[in-house]
């Protein structure tokens, strides 16, 4: 049973940000500037008005400034900084960083540090209360969908499968996930070298039936897209 009042955040912010290089070429991703501030400004804030009092930045390439910014940020001290020394893809750097965390922060919420969606917590908590899932994944609904895998949802609000975009209309991953931890270090403790969450822990952990969904609405951005990052300069200035 978990607590819907789970306040420990990672928010992955290693990435190479190779998409975006074409608009941003001298910050990592998660400080790129959205309507004049660095992007990761509007996470921290929001994940903060909620209440988490843990917040960990896993943070790899071009991470000294991201830990430079963490320092001179009004939330520094709910702010931490793990880094990897060496690429680690997104599995990798969520499993590194739960190592670093305390054993009494079993239940963690993750996030993608580029992307942007008005997730509510307690809902991934009531299904994994609900139906026992160790992994619930925050999902949402998307128009013309020609970019993302498209996500199939079985009984139970489980994902039973993750497929190819359709075009149409599609449920897609949000970038939001719970985890408990301790499940999560023993499913991926096989791993060698960099690894997926997205490729190799959820397809595979879905296909044993241990990954459950929350469909929610709200604004979905991925600046890691050119275009995105281009339309969120207006839709943060509101």
């Amino acid at each position: 049973m978990i607590h819907s009042d789970v306040k420990s955040l990672i928010i992955l912010a290693g990435g190479l940000g190779t998409r975006l290089r074409s608009a941003v070429a001298d910050k990592p991703k998660p400080l790129a500037p959205v309507a004049g501030k660095p992007f990761i400004d509007y996470l921290i804030e929001r994940w903060a008005k909620l209440g988490f009092s843990s917040i960990t930045l896993s943070v790899g390439y071009l991470g000294d400034m991201i830990e430079q910014y963490a320092q001179c940020s009004p939330h520094s001290s709910i702010l931490r900084i793990v880094h990897e020394a060496t690429p680690l893809g997104t599995g990798g750097a969520i499993r590194h960083t739960l190592v670093e965390l305390s054993d009494d922060e079993e239940w963690v919420l993750v996030a993608n540090g580029d992307t942007w969606f008005p997730c509510e917590p307690d809902k991934l908590a009531s299904v994994s209360n609900r139906h026992g899932y160790p992994i619930v994944v925050a999902a949402t609904t998307v128009t013309t969908n020609d970019r993302y895998g498209s996500i199939r949802v079985g009984e139970n609000q489980s994902i039973s499968r993750f497929s190819e975009p359709t075009n149409g209309d599609d449920i897609i991953n949000a970038g939001i996930y719970l985890l408990k931890r301790s499940y999560y270090l023993e499913a991926t403790a096989e791993f060698n070298g960099p690894f997926s969450f997205e490729r190799d822990v959820l397809v595979s952990q879905a296909q044993m039936g241990k990954v459950g969904v929350s469909i929610q609405n709200g604004l979905f951005i991925d600046i890691g897209i050119p275009s995105d990052f281009k339309r969120a300069q207006s839709l943060f200035l509101k």
